[in-house]
């Protein structure tokens, strides 16, 4: 399991990473369900738990796999939802062949592999994108651009598909476990992840500025088919004053995914330890559930036509040319308006209200 920390309000949530794997079941390396190095033997990574081989999820024996891998959890722990991580995919060293001689040395994140050959021509290609930075490889912290799928496809040609394949697999898994409409939160995505599973946006940071960032992510994300999504409430990385928690809360509550998220790092920073955030939360959150029956329709409405629950502006009002340019209000469906603050200190706010009866 992922070693991050992580906050349930209800029920049980258990948070699975692709790297639940018993790499020592020999007989899994003739189904194909692992990713291959160039000798033809289970890539292998390091993330959290530590050394590992990835699952290759286009191999069609990997949902039946992982469907009993999925299984045995929920019959040690009947849990009603999962948290997929991690599965951009990550990896804590870089090389194309690594091996492990057993020795454990730096911190929970510090490559302890030996690893070879961390340059191809598949980590340099004419079309550059901004990895880590522009000089970084393609394959760095993450599996190699080289690895094989089970059909002989390398890395560098399905890379962006290991969330959304993993997601496909899970809620597959997920539905037939549980016998339920299941509950899935996924890291990664791409095209055609939110039929399959809800989002966050990654690990921001407890800033003004990363309020605002999660305004625009989430409405880009509904635009982009992803309508169950949200941001780390309070930040991620680094401790939030008391001030911006209530400011991110104000915000947060309204999207369709809420969650109140922490580096394990951080001293606690629960909502209800926080007293100016204690009271924005109980506001917001109660409003939140009051609004339940809407969200629910608009979740249909997702589901039925693809509208996203979060929307811009200009989604609603697509005649109106200075709709276009506001960026951090937000339209929860049609008709509520959302108009966060999102400045440190701020005793005013300058709203856009499109023509209309508010």
């Amino acid at each position: 399991m992922t070693k991050k920390d992580f906050h349930c309000m209800n029920g049980v949530l258990l948070s699975m990473n692709y790297t639940l794997i018993a790499s020592t079941m020999s007989f899994l390396w003739t189904l194909g369900i692992f990713l291959k190095n160039d000798k033809g033997e289970p890539h292998m990574g390091q993330v959290w738990p530590g050394p590992v081989h990835y699952p290759d999820f286009l191999n069609p024996n990997a949902i039946r796999w992982w469907t009993n891998e999925v299984q045995l959890f929920h019959d040690q722990l009947p849990f009603d939802g999962m948290w997929i991580d991690m599965n951009e995919l990550s990896n804590f060293c870089t090389g194309t062949n690594c091996t492990w001689n057993g020795t454990i040395l730096g911190g929970v994140t510090e490559c302890y592999l030996q690893f070879t050959n961390t340059h191809t021509k598949y980590d340099d290609p004419p079309f550059r994108i901004n990895h880590y930075g522009k000089n970084e490889k393609l394959g760095y912290l993450t599996a190699a651009m080289t690895s094989k799928h089970w059909d002989g496809t390398l890395e560098y040609d399905a890379h962006s598909l290991y969330g959304l394949a993993e997601s496909i697999a899970t809620k597959v898994a997920l539905t037939k476990v549980r016998k339920k409409r299941p509950f899935l939160l996924s890291r990664s995505t791409f095209v055609g992840s939110g039929a399959h599973a809800a989002h966050w946006t990654g690990d921001n940071k407890a800033t003004y500025r990363d309020i605002g960032y999660s305004i625009v992510t989430v409405m880009n994300s509904g635009m982009a088919g992803i309508p169950m999504v949200g941001a780390d409430i309070c930040g991620f990385y680094d401790m939030a004053s008391d001030d911006l928690c209530s400011r991110w809360i104000q915000t947060g509550a309204f999207h369709p995914f809420s969650r109140a998220h922490s580096n394990r790092d951080n001293a606690p920073k629960e909502l209800y330890l926080l007293p100016k955030t204690t009271i924005s939360a109980r506001k917001a959150l109660r409003l939140k559930y009051q609004l339940l029956p809407y969200y629910y329709t608009l979740n249909y409405e997702a589901h039925t036509k693809g509208y996203p629950i979060v929307r811009p502006l200009f989604f609603a009002f697509p005649q109106d040319p200075l709709a276009v340019d506001v960026s951090y209000q937000f339209l929860v469906g049609n008709h509520i308006l959302v108009s966060p603050v999102i400045t440190e200190n701020a005793t005013e706010i300058k709203a856009y209200f499109p023509t209309g009866t508010w």
